[in-house]
Order: structure tokens, then C-alpha cells, then sequence
């Protein structure tokens, strides 16, 4: 018998230890906002939201009471949307429902929580307070707040109706930007619309997320595409234009303009094209000159370089062969029209045009040949064939009596730097 009254008790107790009458009796409150608890604390109202927070002091459980007022509004927004959502389950097999389902009122949460109401939940709202501080059973301190928060079901439609309108922007946002995806000129636009559909992308959990994915691919493959074009590459000069394919695109980005000798002048923009002037004064004849140019696109690098060779606009010519003339018309003693055959070497390959000859015998009348206009492009040999028609004295011009001439070439380059080669003692063929 007093075996079986030792263990009633020992029930007892263990039973009373886990009991919350007794728990509670062993909890003090030490502060309180009202001499006695309000009747709707921990209880139901219609048009309310009731809910306590805790913490290890007033300020902590009071913003944990509006966090669960705020989880509160947008869980019953997530429930509502979800409800009216079932057009969504033609999308999917079965077995996907469920999954889609706690996903799709996870992503309602999020964007619920940014709608204006939400975000302005504060305790000025509130119709009601109450907060204890309490010692609990272990002596720990702890405080709890609760909030009595008017919330009606026609508060709940307007935000639900607030939602969908702002779930259809973000839908048109959406096809704004994919359907105009091949119309983009911009690399701005382009970055920005990276930058938009990955936001986008994580406001959708249905067919438009697979849309913004695709279309942040194509987006990304266009940056990666864009190619610097040259122009126009003239010593001091380049023109050049960003494009993607065939297709010309723009940028306010400034590039990076680098060379290891030439000085940058200025990179003006011209909205289609660019235009790089640079000083080459300072550089040295070398194959490797040149003008590097470099853009950087959110981490995709854009480059290109143009290379410049300092004596393209230098012209210099001389000869060193003999000068032939052949006699094409006679009469007797006279050469009525001779064709005159002389090799010019270039040392540059920047063009150059022969304007005219002039070839002097001693003590003989000058011969000049005018208006030749010829152009030659290249370095090293040039086939320069003229005609003389001054008419010519046999004897006196033959290269049996005189075999050396003089004279001069008159050259210049297409932008009209005139030149002169002097001839001197030059060796000279004829046929008669």
C-alpha cells in the first residue's frame, strides 16, 4: 500500500511539473501596461488581427508583434491569390501541384510584402496594446506585446486586387523587354535589361521566370557579341563603330585609349561612330605601332587595336636606272614624237603623283614634259612611261653626243604636298 501511495505521488508531481496551471503559477509579472490584461488579449475578432510578440525586452517583442502582424496580412493575401490560381494547375502534371503550389504562395509572400500597406505597419496603427514583463520559471526575464490590429475582408480584397495589379506590371515589364530584345541599340539598355529580367526573374516561379532566363541568355550572348568595327584608320585618325552582326549599336562608355608611343589627342563620340585623334610625333618607325582601344560591359571585355605606320603620309622617290628613249615619229634630221621610259622608286608606300619632268642637255633647249598627273601607290618600283612631243634634233639629242642628263621630277602626295627630285648627271639611252 505504501509502495502504490509512493508512486501516485511521484506521478503527481512529475504530472504537476509538466502542467501549465503550474507552470503559470510559477511565472511573475513584475511589469504591466494595464492593471489588468484587455479581454481580446490572446483572443479572436472579427475585422482584427491578434498577435503577441516576445523578446528579451519591450522593444524587441513590440517589433516582433508588428513582424507577426505584417506575416499575418501577407500570409492571408498568399492564401487568397492562391485559392484563385487554379488556371495555374493546367500547367502542370499531378504530381507538381503540391510543389508548385507551396512555391507559388512562398513567391506571393515575397512580393506581398512590398506592397505599400504592408510596408507601412506601424504601432500608430494599432487599435490596441498590451505588454507584460515577466520572470519566467528558469528566472529569466523575458517581455511579451500584444497588438490588436484592424485588418477587414475589404481591406484583404483591395490588397489582394493591389497585388494582382502590380503581378500584371511586372507581366508587362516583362514583354516589354523580351518582345523588343532584337530592336535594342543601346548597350545601356542591353545592361539594364540584364539587370531587370534578373530581378524579374525572381519575382516568377510559373512560365515567365523560363522567360526572363531565356531572355537574360540572349541579352548576355548580344554583349558578348559587340565587336569594335574600324572605319576609317588614317595616320593621326581613327573612326571606327561598335556593332553587333551588321547592326551598329551605341554607348556614352568612353573606352580605354592606350598606346606605348602616340599621344591621345581626344575620343569623341559621334552617337554611330567614334572618333580617335592621336599625336604620333613621338614614336619611332616600328611595325608594332599602334592605337589599342579596350571597353569593359559588366565585366565582358570589348577590344580592338589599329595599328599605324608613321611614314603613311611620307613620300620620297628617286631613280637609278638609266632613262630610254625611243624614237616613235621622224623626219630626217628631226624626232617629231619620242616615248621617254623611266624606273621611279618609291621609299614609302604612301601614293604619290608625277606631275611633270623636266630633262636638260648641256647647251641644249630643256625638255619639259607637263601635266602628266600620273599616281603610283607602293614602295619600290614604279614603270613611269611618257611621251615627248617637242620635236627632238637627231644628232644633237642622241646619247652618242650627250649620254648625261639633269633635270628635275615634280611630285606630289593626294593631299597636294608638292615635292622635287633633282636629276644629275643621270644616264640617258637613245635607239637612234
Amino acid at each position: 500500500m505504501k509502495k502504490i501511495l509512493l508512486i501516485a505521488l511521484t506521478l503527481l508531481t512529475v504530472t504537476a511539473s509538466y502542467n501549465p496551471i503550474y507552470a503559470q503559477k510559477k511565472r511573475k509579472v513584475l511589469k504591466k501596461s494595464e492593471k489588468h490584461a484587455p479581454k481580446w488579449v490572446n483572443g479572436l475578432e472579427e475585422d482584427f488581427i491578434i498577435v503577441v510578440g516576445s523578446g528579451s525586452d519591450i522593444e524587441q517583442a513590440q517589433q516582433n508583434a508588428l513582424n507577426k502582424v505584417k506575416e499575418r496580412i501577407v500570409t492571408s493575401i498568399a492564401e487568397n491569390i492562391k485559392t484563385s490560381s487554379d488556371y495555374q494547375k493546367k500547367e502542370l502534371t499531378a504530381n507538381n501541384v503540391s510543389n508548385f503550389f507551396e512555391n507559388y504562395e512562398t513567391n506571393t509572400k515575397t512580393q506581398s510584402a512590398d506592397i505599400a500597406f504592408v510596408k507601412g505597419i506601424s504601432l500608430s496603427k494599432a487599435s490596441a496594446f498590451y505588454w507584460e514583463e515577466v520572470r519566467e520559471s528558469n528566472g529569466m526575464t523575458r517581455s511579451y506585446y500584444h497588438i490588436k490590429y484592424p485588418f477587414s475582408k475589404f481591406r484583404l480584397k483591395k490588397l489582394i486586387l493591389e497585388f494582382e495589379k502590380a503581378d500584371k506590371k511586372l507581366t508587362e515589364q516583362l514583354t516589354a523587354i523580351t518582345d523588343n530584345i532584337d530592336n535594342i541599340n543601346s548597350i545601356e539598355k542591353i545592361i539594364n535589361n540584364i539587370k531587370e529580367l534578373e530581378s524579374l526573374k525572381e519575382s516568377f516561379i510559373d512560365q515567365r521566370k523560363k522567360t526572363a532566363e531565356l531572355g537574360i541568355i540572349k541579352l548576355k550572348s548580344k554583349l558578348k557579341s559587340i565587336a569594335i568595327v574600324p572605319i576609317e584608320n588614317t595616320l593621326g585618325q581613327i573612326v571606327y563603330s561598335l556593332k553587333i552582326g551588321d547592326k551598329v549599336v551605341t554607348t556614352a562608355r568612353k573606352p580605354r585609349v592606350t598606346s606605348k608611343c602616340a599621344k591621345i589627342i581626344s575620343t569623341l563620340n559621334n552617337q554611330e561612330t567614334w572618333t580617335i585623334t592621336y599625336d604620333y610625333s613621338n614614336c619611332y618607325e616600328d611595325p608594332d605601332n599602334c592605337i589599342k582601344v579596350e571597353y569593359n560591359f559588366s565585366g565582358v571585355k570589348v577590344k580592338n587595336q589599329f595599328n599605324f605606320n608613321i611614314n603613311a603620309n611620307k613620300i620620297e622617290v628617286y631613280i637609278h636606272d638609266d632613262i630610254n628613249l625611243s624614237a616613235l615619229e621622224k623626219e630626217d634630221s628631226t624626232i617629231t614624237r619620242t616615248k621617254c621610259n623611266m624606273v621611279v622608286v618609291s621609299k614609302y608606300d604612301s601614293p604619290f603623283i608625277v606631275e611633270k619632268v623636266i630633262l636638260k642637255w648641256k647647251s641644249l633647249a630643256p625638255v619639259i614634259i607637263s601635266d602628266i598627273n600620273m599616281e603610283f601607290q607602293g614602295k619600290g618600283n614604279h614603270d613611269l612611261e611618257l611621251f615627248i612631243e617637242q620635236p627632238l634634233d637627231k644628232e644633237q639629242y642622241s646619247a652618242k653626243k650627250q649620254s648625261l642628263v639633269s633635270g628635275s621630277i615634280h611630285y606630289a602626295s593626294p593631299s597636294g604636298e608638292k615635292r622635287t627630285y633633282k636629276l644629275y648627271n643621270q644616264q640617258i639611252t637613245t635607239d637612234w
